[in-house]
């Protein structure tokens, strides 16, 4: 809220005191090696280490921010659409532009470079296939607005939580094969997700807790 970025090492486990003030309200920020995307309601914000090197106004207000597993792509959540860009020497080239309904609150570029998953507030989860952005899966199992979405590490699989407290487990080959963990984080709305391995997911709740969960297939 204060339109800063802080900075924090991980190594010392100590809050930091290292920041850098933004052009506009961050909402989102992407990593990747050391660059870091922050999506504002602006703009957004490319920084190498804890340097800005590039502030890109935009015309919709930004809300979420991935890149791929190379980083050659960073995905931008807006109100209705996603925008994906093309990065290169700290430049981004806007590549393409998605509609979706209500605004894309995560999303999540599949390991084997596949896939964009995006989770948003009409309680969507969608995977696009990065070959023509055609819709791949689309499930409903929320019902309210998606926080969280993330990729397993073989790429056949993907995470949802959500402000209703549940986290579904999604096959993206088959619609009907959903696991639904539901009360995932009693009387409250489940934050992020994420998987540790193949098996094993990671979530944090509203309610301060954070969890494990063995998931078979």
């Amino acid at each position: 809220m204060d339109d800063t970025i802080r900075f924090t090492s991980i190594s010392s486990m100590q809050y930091g005191n290292a920041s850098v003030k933004l052009e506009s309200q961050p909402r989102s920020v992407a990593v990747f090696n050391n660059l870091t995307a922050v999506a504002c309601v602006k703009h957004v914000i490319l920084l190498q280490g804890e340097r800005i090197v590039l502030t890109l106004p935009i015309s919709y207000e930004g809300c979420s921010a991935a890149f791929n597993v190379n980083g050659s792509l960073l995905a931008v959540g807006g109100v209705n659409s996603y925008h994906v860009y093309n990065v290169n020497n700290c430049t981004l080239t806007e590549a393409k532009v998605v509609e979706e309904s209500g605004a894309v609150r995560d999303l999540a570029f599949s390991p084997d470079g596949q896939y964009l998953a995006t989770g948003n507030d009409s309680r969507y989860v969608m995977v696009y296939s990065l070959s023509d952005y055609s819709v791949k899966y689309r499930s409903t199992s929320h019902s309210v607005k998606v926080n969280s979405v993330a990729w397993s590490p073989d790429s056949t699989h993907l995470a949802s939580a959500g402000v209703d407290g549940n986290i579904v487990i999604h096959d993206i080959q088959d619609t009907f094969s959903s696991l639904n963990i539901k009360g995932a984080h009693r009387l409250s709305q489940v934050n992020r997700v994420i998987w540790l391995d193949s098996n094993l997911v990671l979530s944090a709740g509203q309610d301060s807790n954070l969890k494990q969960w063995a998931i078979t297939f």
